[in-house]
């Protein structure tokens, strides 16, 4: 069962500068759908938190998702009952310097907060965002609340701050780990 991880892009240099694969087959093989799209979302205030969201099945697409500039601290809960992983959470935190990719397969929850200044993600995703599909759990929830490096940002959404708190008390966090790319 597939659980969320880090890949190194492959980056090519020249003397005309460079040029970046963000996302290629490997990443998107096993996503549940042929719809596949991009998403930029720019973040101007540490601190700030977006999510835990989540679309209901048959919605719940998987993603990768890079930082261009900036970094992130990102968390995802699987909610996939027959997963070993039922309810347990991944951490990474995601810089631009660190020319990484995320993916993070469908039935994951998923939130980030930013952790500098100007923080810009590019987000592909396999099934169309509608807002109206999406649910969620509280970034502020209990078990969540150790686990963010910075202080809250009063920057939630007021759709965030009303999601009700996840069930339970704690959450185990495993580090996300790197997979080989082959180039």
């Amino acid at each position: 069962m597939e659980i969320p991880y880090l890949r190194k892009l492959n980056v090519h240099v020249d003397e005309r500068g460079e040029s970046v694969r963000l996302f290629e087959d490997k990443d998107l093989k096993g996503m549940n759908s042929d719809l596949f799209y991009c998403l930029s979302v720019l973040n101007n205030h540490p601190g700030t938190i977006r999510g835990m969201h989540i679309s209901p099945d048959p919605f719940s697409g998987g993603k990768v998702l890079t930082v261009t500039s900036g970094a992130i601290f990102d968390i995802s809960i699987d909610l996939r009952p027959e997963s070993p992983f039922f309810r347990q959470g991944f951490k990474c935190t995601l810089k631009e310097d660190d020319r990484a990719v995320l993916k993070i397969p469908p039935g994951f929850m998923h939130g980030y907060q930013t952790l500098v200044e100007k923080s810009s993600l590019l987000y592909g995703l396999d099934e169309q965002f509608l807002m109206e599909r999406e649910t969620g759990y509280s970034p502020l929830s209990n078990c969540l609340r150790g686990s963010w490096p910075l202080d809250y940002d009063t920057r939630l959404s007021k759709k965030d701050s009303a999601w009700p708190n996840m069930p339970q008390e704690t959450l185990i966090l495993h580090e996300v780990s790197f997979r080989e790319s082959s180039s």
